[in-house]
């Protein structure tokens, strides 16, 4: 049934759906997620128990002397409110955009 797919982007955009390269830039990513939140504009409900327990978990690299940088560990779900952020609800976005949680497996 063709050619095998080599990754998922590609397996998306064969089942027609628009791909976007994801911004992946941490510390702006941060401070946009930030402005978001304290906005109002991006809320993070009781139905994230993932995004909740990473919040209160999320902390900085210590030994990264005079730069900020987060401690990669616990963050996946930290990592995808970061590229919703950046990515999808971005000042370029027109408005009205919204999105329901997906439930992890």
């Amino acid at each position: 049934a063709g050619r095998p797919v080599s990754n998922f982007s590609q397996a998306l955009r064969q089942a027609g759906f628009p791909v976007v390269k994801a911004k992946n830039e941490v510390l702006s990513g941060i401070r946009r997620t930030a402005d978001l939140l304290r906005e109002g504009k991006l809320v993070i409900t009781d139905q994230c128990p993932d995004a909740l327990r990473e919040f209160s978990q999320y902390c900085w690299d210590e030994s990264a002397p005079g730069r900020d940088k987060p401690l990669k560990q616990n963050d996946h779900a930290m990592d995808e409110i970061r590229y919703f952020a950046v990515t999808v609800a971005s000042p370029a976005e027109p408005a009205g955009f919204t999105a329901l949680s997906v439930r992890r497996r």
